[in-house]
């Protein structure tokens, strides 16, 4: 038989751990608070330095993207500023040509923009009639109840239209700016702004885990980006040619908006069935008929949802939908519409790096 600990040890011990675990619990509480503060000090860095950190971040999250194919031209000899102005110039061609494909139909419907509401008025009296029914009400509820008051009201005029563009386009050239500044830089330097970010870390194991990382995130955001872009062209192209087949105005713009706001989870396609309605409502006689192009685009994006995507992705970037939603919920409110489009690259480099060091704290058993 074996010798039993008296009580006393027995209770000595568990004074002990007690113990321990009590001088250990202030200083996890310490890091926990220590942690809160710095995402709070982060987020609010962020949001302050909105006009520098947006473009940073997206040239960064770009020259990631783009990682891939620089490290293939570069094993074939290019030249590292070759390969980053060439990349760079082309990426700026693509923006250029989408945004000139879009000026004509836009400035056409910023003119008829009078003509579009009264259409759209009538087509959707069923909806406004009670609207302004309610409203009459409310007005006779708050006469009767004396809220009204006979001071005199002064209303400011607001600026035309073509201030407010001038006024929201002047910094977003800036921000193009910055943007594809920092693209050409990294691009450059990207191999030696690596290596010196390895070489700060102290030790062999560290400086390995830190490639690891910094490889699966570039080959990560490579994928997720390359098969994203093909999906949405997929799509953009079948949303032109269904809107052509129908007789829709414009059909190569809704096809570029079909592709771009794809990018972008759940918001985009809200907005993109938001304005094709919109479309489809002053281009048709009938609203019955104008509701096609919305039918069309939603049957073409629940295929593309449910069976396109997770059939060329996979698992591989299966992550809990209320993540992504939190995620672009998030991002929206700290960098508004850009922060919506860079929510799901952020998301896969999180991903990505949670997943490496997961694989560096998971124990390794023997064969």
């Amino acid at each position: 038989m074996q010798d039993r600990a008296p009580p006393t040890a027995v209770v000595a011990r568990e004074s002990s751990i007690v113990g321990q675990a009590d001088v250990t619990r202030p200083y996890s509480l310490l890091r926990v608070a220590i942690f809160a503060v710095a995402v709070v000090a982060v987020g609010a860095a962020l949001q302050a330095t909105e006009p520098v950190a947006v473009p940073i971040v997206a040239a960064l999250i770009t020259a990631l993207m783009l990682g891939p194919i620089a490290d293939g031209l570069g094993r074939a000899g290019v030249p590292p500023a070759a390969l980053a102005g060439g990349l760079v110039v082309l990426l700026a061609a693509i923006l250029a040509l989408l945004a000139t494909l879009m000026s004509g139909p836009i400035s056409d419907w910023i003119e008829r923009a009078p003509e579009i509401g009264a259409t759209l008025r009538q087509r959707l009296d069923f909806i406004i009639e009670p609207l302004q029914a309610a409203e009459r009400i409310q007005a006779i509820v708050k006469s009767i109840l004396g809220s009204a008051t006979g001071a005199l009201s002064v209303e400011v005029a607001e600026p035309g239209l073509g201030p407010s563009l001038v006024v929201a386009v002047s910094p977003a050239i800036g921000q193009l700016l910055v943007f594809f500044g920092a693209l050409l830089f990294l691009l450059i330097g990207r191999e030696r702004l690596r290596r010196e970010v390895v070489m700060v870390l102290h030790g062999r194991k560290r400086r390995l885990a830190a490639l690891r990382m910094a490889t699966r995130v570039q080959h990560d955001l490579g994928v997720y980006f390359g098969t994203i872009a093909v999906i949405n062209f997929g799509l953009g192209v079948v949303v032109a040619l269904a809107m052509l087949a129908i007789g829709m105005p414009n059909p190569l713009v809704w096809g570029i908006l079909a592709f771009g706001l794809n990018f972008i989870p759940y918001i985009g396609a809200a907005v993109m069935a938001g304005l094709i309605s919109i479309g489809g409502l002053v281009s048709y006689e009938s609203a019955l008929w104008g509701l096609a192009p919305l039918a069309i685009y939603l049957v073409a994006t629940s295929i593309e949802g449910q069976l396109v995507t997770p059939y060329l992705l996979g698992n591989r970037f299966a992550v809990n939908p209320l993540i992504v939603f939190l995620a672009i919920v998030f991002w929206s409110w700290l960098w508004g519409p850009a922060g919506a489009l860079l929510a799901a690259p952020i998301l896969v480099t999180g991903i990505s790096i949670w997943k490496v060091t997961m694989q560096e704290r998971r124990p390794k058993l023997p064969a």
